[in-house]
């Protein structure tokens, strides 16, 4: 999980062609789907996803998925007494089984154990 975030953010330091992908991406974390991007943008959802995959080599919404399972690790603190189902909602997932199963998808592991 850290090297695909790791990957995402440098080569968006390295292009700025990435980097303006990458803002993209950050509107589909911040609840925006790929249609309300093309349309913000006047481009179709086709020109998005294409602009993304070029860039990046993956489709927009790995890249959101990615992104906001980093920041869901991001806001983990085990000290805080909060558990997963309340990280779930921080970060913006429908529910506790949905970031399990990101975590298992993108990460190999179960937040419990990539987590600590």
């Amino acid at each position: 999980m850290e090297l695909l975030a790791h990957i995402v953010t440098e080569r968006a330091r390295e292009h700025p062609a990435v980097a303006r992908t990458l803002r993209l991406v950050e509107h589909l974390v911040a609840d925006r789907t790929v249609q309300q991007i093309a349309d913000e943008l006047e481009v179709s959802v086709r020109q998005v996803h294409r602009r993304c995959v070029a860039d990046l080599g993956l489709a927009p919404v790995l890249v959101r998925r990615i992104l906001r399972l980093h920041r869901a690790a991001a806001l983990w603190h085990p000290a805080s007494g909060k558990n997963i189902a309340d990280l779930a909602a921080l970060a913006d997932y429908t529910d506790q089984p949905h970031l399990i199963r990101d975590f298992h998808a993108l990460a190999g592991q179960l937040p419990s154990t990539a987590l600590g």
